[in-house]
């Protein structure tokens, strides 16, 4: 009898390490962790494991793991690049600029899955009028740019969401911080084709502003992200009587690493 137990307890000392498992069995797990492993294992696919197709335990502890975590990589630098248009002025409206290219620097720290705390650095540099006027015998041509910048820190919120095979991020952000602001404008006349007379003047000012935007990541894989975002700025300035208050809106597309 005693030989009988002993080859039982080897027989099962040896299954111990690699037992199996199907959706099947008592994995004490509910609806919803089911469906984050299966969501978190695109290699087995829910269909597959509904069917008790055969994984062993570690495999899906560590399946499990790298689903909790996959948002959790705690610091990201991101940069963008995009369009902004719009530029206007309080109790002017829009000043019928041409659009400028924009470019946005981004760092974040995670505080959990659905908040981050992000700094950055964006510019619209720059946005240009261009005009001209004939009468004769003068020719006078006009030149405008606005360029703005800005350094900022603010929140940004999201809920991690499976859609088929992508996980996405849509979000909003808020943040705020100081603004830079360089004006430049030129005129010049000509007379019967003749260079006459003109000038070229600067002018800088800095502030205060704000940024709000909305948006959507797609996460490639646990590391890299690429993402979508539309957001609207206001730049409260402090020594521009023709300017004090501009805004513009900004459309980015760009990619984020986390580490």
């Amino acid at each position: 009898m005693n030989r009988i137990w002993m080859i039982v307890a080897v027989v099962l000392f040896s299954l111990a390490p690699t037992a199996k498992v199907s959706a099947q069995d008592d994995l004490r797990l509910t609806p919803e962790e089911f469906d984050a492993l299966a969501a978190s294992a695109p290699m087995l696919g829910k269909d597959d494991i509904s069917k008790g197709k055969v994984v062993s335990i570690a495999d899906i502890k560590a399946m499990e793991s790298t689903h909790k975590n996959a948002w959790l990589d705690k610091l990201s630098a991101s940069i963008a690049f995009g369009n902004a248009y719009g530029l206007g002025a309080k109790d002017l409206g829009k000043l019928g600029m041409n659009n400028a290219p924009a470019i946005e620097v981004r760092v974040g720290y995670a505080l959990s899955k659905y908040f981050e705390v992000i700094g950055g650095y964006s510019s619209a540099n720059s946005f240009k009028a261009n005009s001209e006027y004939y009468f004769s015998p003068w020719h006078d041509q006009y030149n405008d740019s606005f360029s703005l910048s800005a350094l900022t820190i603010g929140l940004k919120a999201g809920v991690p969401v499976r859609m088929g095979k992508a996980s996405l991020l849509p979000y909003v952000s808020i943040s705020a911080g100081s603004a830079y602001f360089n004006i430049r404008h030129s005129f010049k006349r000509y007379e019967n084709g003749n260079y006459l007379w003109g000038y070229d003047n600067a002018y800088n000012s800095s502030g205060s502003c704000d940024d709000i935007g909305v948006g959507a990541e797609v996460m490639l894989n646990k590391k890299v992200r690429l993402f979508y975002e539309y957001s609207y700025l206001t730049f409260w300035l402090t020594n521009s009587n023709a300017y004090p208050v501009l805004y513009y809106s900004r459309v980015t597309l760009g990619g984020s690493v986390r580490f």
